[in-house]
């Protein structure tokens, strides 16, 4: 948890699970792709559920070092 009293090691973290977030979107869209599931009606569907997967993944990692650090 010292770490995470830092501000340069709480923005690299942000940073990397920034990266994270876009690879997972990235991830999530492909599958539906694969899948064949991205056509005009199904496209719209599978961005937005993709981008609510990357965010609710990385926000969720994002909380405990932000907690941490905004406490001290």
């Amino acid at each position: 948890t010292d770490y995470f009293e830092q501000p340069l090691y709480v923005g690299g973290y942000a940073l990397a699970l920034w990266l994270l977030a876009v690879h997972l979107k990235h991830g999530f869209s492909s599958a539906f792709q694969s899948l064949g599931l991205m056509g005009p009606r199904w496209r719209p569907i599978a961005h937005k559920l993709a981008c609510a997967y990357a965010a609710v993944v990385s926000l969720g990692f994002l909380i405990p070092p932000l907690y941490i650090f905004l406490k001290r």
